[in-house]
């Protein structure tokens, strides 16, 4: 009975379909990117307006907390170096290393060109550097020793 049943069905939806164009037509597409997701950002934090009479809130991180040894790996090593070498604390020379392993990976950073010393390449260790009270001028000097200026 199935069998009939289902040959009954095909003959009725073949008699039942539209034949009256004979044009058949491609179906194309095109491929399109899709967005991908980052959950590291190398932008700086954005900077937040006082109001007139306002309190302004110092927003660097208390260096207290971060001891003297540079941290392991290959980048915090370097930078606590370079960093105390123009001058930084070593607390806060350790606490710019941190942060900025914080943020990003090592792989993260050598990948976005750290080791070359370039503006673009640097911007998340200026970053964590002057969270943690460096001035802009070590900073400066760090990077230009390491750059060999």
């Amino acid at each position: 009975f199935g069998a009939l049943a289902l040959a009954a069905l095909t003959v009725v939806l073949f008699a039942s379909a539209d034949r009256e164009s004979g044009v058949a037509q491609a179906a194309t597409f095109q491929a399109v990117a899709l967005p991908t997701t980052t959950t590291t950002t190398t932008e700086p934090p954005p900077t937040t307006t006082v109001a007139p009479g306002a309190e302004e809130v110092d927003d660097t991180i208390d260096v207290s907390q971060f001891g003297t040894e540079p941290p392991a790996g290959i980048i915090g090593p370097v930078l606590f170096s370079a960093l105390v070498d123009a001058g930084a604390d070593p607390q806060a020379a350790v606490c710019s290393a941190e942060t900025l392993l914080s943020r990003f990976t090592e792989e993260e950073l050598i990948a976005g060109g750290i080791a070359t010393f370039t503006e673009e390449a640097v911007k998340p260790l200026v970053t964590s550097s002057l969270d943690c009270g460096i001035s802009q001028e070590v900073i400066d000097a760090a990077l230009a020793a390491q750059r060999g200026e």
